[in-house]
C-alpha cells in the first residue's frame, strides 16, 4: 500500500466522528470503504496529499456511486443514508479536498450510478462501472473495521472509568465532609479508631508527612510522603491506569489494517493511551488549580489535591509517551519521515515534550528551592502543551475535553480576578516588621468587609511594588485592634524572594510602611471544632495565625469544657507583638497557655498589665498568669500531647498549624497513642 493511502486511511479513520464512542452506523459505514478497495480497482491515483487524494476520487464518478450504493446496502433508512452522505461525502470531501459539494450533487451521481451497475466479470481489472454490494467482501472486511473502532471506544469507556473514579472518592470526601458539619453526633460514632490509627493519621511509610523524606543523589530525589489514606486514593487509581492499558486486545488474522500482530497491538495501543491521555487533562487542571469545587465540597486541602494533581498529571504523561512511541514504531521506516513532518503531528511531539519537561522541572527538588522561578517555567509549559494539543487533535477529534480543560483553567483564573475585586481591589496595609531577629512582619490591612473573616480562611497577597505580579498564600485572622477597626490581620515570616524584599525595606525605614495591596481570596474551609467537648490548639511561630483563629472562635460562640494552647517559638518578643491576642486567650477561664522557647532568654513583659508595669515588673510571666506557662525548651509532642489529652474532656479535636517537623510529630504522637479515638485530627498546613 502506498503511504498516500496510508496516511489518508490513518486521517479519515481518526476524523469527524471519532471521538463519539458506541456509534454502530460509523462502523457499518467505515468497513464499506475498506471492503470496496479490497473487491474492486477504480484505477485512481491517490496522489501525495489530501488534496489530491479527495479530487482525484471524486472525478471517478463510477467510484463515488458505488460507494454510495455500498452506503445504502448497510444503511437501508433513507434519512439516515442521507446523514452518512453529508457527513462522510460533502462535508470531508469539502473540507480536505477544498470543494463545494452539496447533497443533491452527490445524490444526483449516486441516482445516475444506480442506472449502470455491473458485476466485474475479472476481480483484477480496473472498472469503469458502479458495482453491486458484495455482503461477502464486506462480511471479510467487517472485523477488521469493527476491532479498530472497539478499541478506540475502550480509550473513551476507560478514561472515562478513570474519572469515574475520582468522583467516587470525592463522593466519600463528600460525605464525610457533610457529616462532619450537618451531622456531628453520626459523624463521632462512624468514626473508626483503628482506620484513624492505622490509615488516615500515619504517612505510607516512617513518620514524616510535612517534612521532606527521601534524598537520595543529593537530595535530587525527594518527596513528601503523602497518608495512607491519601496513597490508597492514589494506589487505585495507579492500578486502574496500568490495568486499562493492558486488557481486551483481540489480535487476529487477516487483520485488512495490520497484517502483522505487533503493528495491531501498537496501533490499539497507541489509541487507547492517546485517548486516556486525553480525558484525563481537564482533572489535571483542575486539581491544580485555587479555585476547584471539589475543594470546597470535601473540605479537603490544597495540600491534598496538589498530590492528586501530581500523579493525574504523571499518568496523563506516561500515557502521552506511550502514544507517541507505539505512533512512532507503526510509522517507522520509510515512511516515518513523511508522517513526522505532518504538523498534527509535529504539534502532538510539542505536547509530549512540554508535558514531559513539567513533570521534570515539578520534582521536589526544583519546586522547594525555586518556587517562583518554577511557577513561571510551569505556566508557560503548561500554555505551550495545550496549544500543541489544540493544533494535534483539531482534525483528530476529542476536543471536547481541550475543551472542558480550557473552562476550568479559565474559570480558575476568572474566579482570582473576582475574588481580588470582591476584596476591595487595590487596598492598603499597615506593615511592621515586629520582629527584627526572625524576620517576622504583622500587618493589618483593609479590606472591603463584603465577606467575613473566619477561622482557617486564607488570602493571597500581591503587595504592588517590586515584582507585584508575585502573589504569596496567608493564613487571615483578626487581632483585637483589627476586628475593632473592620480590618484582617497577616503575619509572615520573611525568607526569600518577595517576602524577604518586604522585610528588607521595613528595615531600611522605622520599621513600618503603608504599602497597596491586592487581596485574592477568600479561600479555606472552616472545621467544625465549636462541636467538640474540648480542644487543643499547637502552633509554631507564624501557625498561630490558624490556630488563635480558632481558638478565639471556640471561646466566642462554643460551651467546651478545656481549650489548651500551645505556642513554640525561638524567643520571647512575640509577647510583646501579639500581646493583646494572648491576653484576649487567658481572658477565659477555659483556657491553658503554653509557650515554648526553644531559643535565647529575654526580659519579656507581664501579660495582662501595661508597658509600665512591665519595665518595672521583677514577677515572672508564669507568675503573673498561672494560666500562661513558659517552657524553656522543645516540646517532646510525644509525650506532651498525650497529657493534653488526657486534660481534656469528652471529644476533642486537635488543631495544628506549625513547621513540617511539629506537624509530624504530632501525627506521630496520635498514631502511637493507646487512645486517640475520642480525637480529631486538623492540620492547616500549605507545602509546595
Amino acid at each position: 500500500m502506498r503511504l498516500t493511502s496510508l496516511l489518508a486511511l490513518a486521517t479519515v479513520a481518526l476524523a469527524g466522528r471519532r471521538d463519539k464512542p458506541g456509534d454502530k452506523m460509523l462502523v457499518d459505514t467505515s468497513a464499506v470503504a475498506g471492503a470496496l478497495s479490497k473487491s474492486a480497482k477504480f484505477g485512481v491515483d491517490p496522489g501525495e496529499t489530501n488534496l489530491e487524494y479527495y479530487n482525484n476520487y471524486w472525478a471517478c464518478p463510477q467510484y463515488m456511486a458505488t460507494l454510495m450504493i455500498w452506503y445504502r446496502a448497510v444503511v437501508p433508512d433513507e434519512e439516515q443514508w442521507k446523514k452518512v452522505l453529508q457527513s462522510d461525502i460533502v462535508e470531508t470531501y469539502n473540507e480536505y479536498g477544498k470543494m463545494h459539494l452539496t447533497l443533491d450533487e452527490v445524490v444526483a451521481v449516486y441516482e445516475n450510478g444506480t442506472k449502470y451497475v455491473e458485476t466485474p466479470k475479472n476481480a483484477s481489472a480496473i472498472v469503469y462501472a458502479p458495482v453491486p454490494f458484495n455482503q461477502t467482501g464486506y462480511d471479510e472486511y467487517y472485523p477488521t473495521v469493527k476491532e479498530f473502532y472497539k478499541q478506540l471506544d475502550l480509550g473513551t469507556y476507560y478514561g472515562g472509568g478513570l474519572l469515574a473514579y475520582w468522583l467516587a472518592i470525592f463522593l466519600i470526601g463528600m460525605f464525610t465532609n457533610l457529616a462532619k458539619h450537618a451531622f456531628f453526633g453520626i459523624y463521632q460514632k462512624m468514626k473508626g479508631h483503628r482506620f484513624r490509627k492505622h490509615v488516615s493519621l500515619p504517612a505510607l511509610w516512617g513518620y514524616k508527612h510535612c517534612q521532606t523524606s527521601g534524598g537520595w543523589l543529593g537530595g535530587f530525589i525527594s518527596m513528601c510522603t503523602p497518608t495512607r489514606a491519601q496513597s490508597l486514593a492514589v494506589a487505585g487509581y495507579l492500578i486502574m491506569a496500568f490495568i486499562f492499558c493492558f486488557t481486551q486486545f483481540d489480535l487476529f488474522t487477516p487483520n485488512y489494517y495490520f497484517e502483522a500482530n505487533g503493528d495491531q497491538l501498537a496501533r490499539y495501543l497507541a489509541d487507547r493511551t492517546g485517548i486516556m491521555a486525553m480525558t484525563q487533562i481537564p482533572i489535571v487542571f483542575l486539581f491544580g488549580g485555587r479555585n476547584n469545587f471539589f475543594m470546597w465540597l470535601t473540605g479537603w486541602s490544597f495540600d491534598t489535591f496538589n498530590i492528586y494533581h501530581r500523579y493525574s498529571s504523571r499518568v496523563m504523561v506516561v500515557y502521552a509517551i506511550i502514544h507517541s512511541i507505539c505512533y512512532s514504531y507503526i510509522e517507522r521506516g520509510s515512511y516515518f519521515a513523511i508522517a513526522s513532518s505532518q504538523f498534527y503531528w509535529i504539534m502532538g511531539v510539542v505536547a509530549t515534550i512540554c508535558g514531559s519537561l513539567i513533570l521534570f522541572q515539578g520534582l521536589h527538588f526544583f519546586r522547594s528551592r525555586w518556587y517562583e522561578t518554577f511557577l513561571v517555567i510551569h505556566l508557560v509549559l503548561a500554555v505551550a502543551f495545550l496549544v500543541g494539543m489544540w493544533y494535534h487533535c483539531r482534525t483528530l477529534g476529542w476536543m471536547q475535553y481541550l475543551y472542558a480543560t480550557i473552562a476550568v483553567w479559565s474559570f480558575d483564573r476568572f474566579a482570582r480576578i473576582v475574588r481580588i475585586f470582591w476584596s476591595g481591589f487595590v487596598v492598603s496595609g499597615d506593615f511592621e516588621l515586629v520582629d527584627p531577629d526572625q524576620l517576622i512582619v504583622k500587618a493589618e490591612m483593609d479590606y472591603s468587609k463584603w465577606w467575613s473573616i473566619y477561622p482557617g480562611v486564607h488570602v493571597y497577597i500581591y503587595i504592588l511594588n517590586g515584582k507585584f505580579w508575585e502573589s504569596h498564600p496567608f493564613t487571615v485572622y483578626q487581632s483585637p485592634f483589627a476586628e475593632e477597626t473592620g480590618k484582617m490581620t497577616v503575619l509572615l515570616k520573611a525568607k526569600e524572594g518577595k517576602t524577604l524584599s518586604l522585610a528588607n525595606l521595613l528595615a531600611k525605614g522605622d520599621g513600618k510602611r503603608r504599602l497597596k495591596t491586592l487581596i485574592e481570596g477568600p479561600y479555606g474551609s472552616k472545621h467544625p471544632i465549636g462541636k467538640y467537648d474540648s480542644s487543643i490548639y499547637v502552633a509554631g511561630g507564624i501557625g498561630i495565625t490558624a490556630t488563635y483563629s480558632y481558638a478565639v472562635d471556640v471561646i466566642k460562640k462554643s460551651t467546651a469544657k478545656t481549650l489548651v494552647f500551645t505556642w513554640v517559638v525561638r524567643n520571647e518578643t512575640c509577647l510583646t507583638w501579639f500581646k493583646t491576642e494572648l491576653d484576649t486567650l487567658l481572658a477565659d477561664p477555659r483556657v491553658e497557655v503554653n509557650l515554648y522557647v526553644t531559643g535565647n532568654h529575654t526580659d519579656i513583659p507581664p501579660l495582662g498589665g501595661s508597658e509600665s508595669d512591665s519595665k518595672n515588673s521583677e514577677k515572672s510571666v508564669s507568675e503573673m498568669n498561672p494560666r500562661l506557662n513558659i517552657v524553656y525548651g522543645r516540646p517532646d509532642m510525644t509525650v506532651e500531647m498525650p497529657a493534653y489529652i488526657e486534660r481534656c474532656a469528652g471529644s476533642t479535636a486537635i488543631v495544628v498549624c506549625g513547621p513540617p517537623v511539629l506537624n509530624d510529630d504530632i501525627r506521630l504522637s496520635l498514631v502511637q497513642s493507646a487512645d486517640c479515638s475520642k480525637v480529631d485530627y486538623y492540620e492547616e498546613a500549605f507545602s509546595w
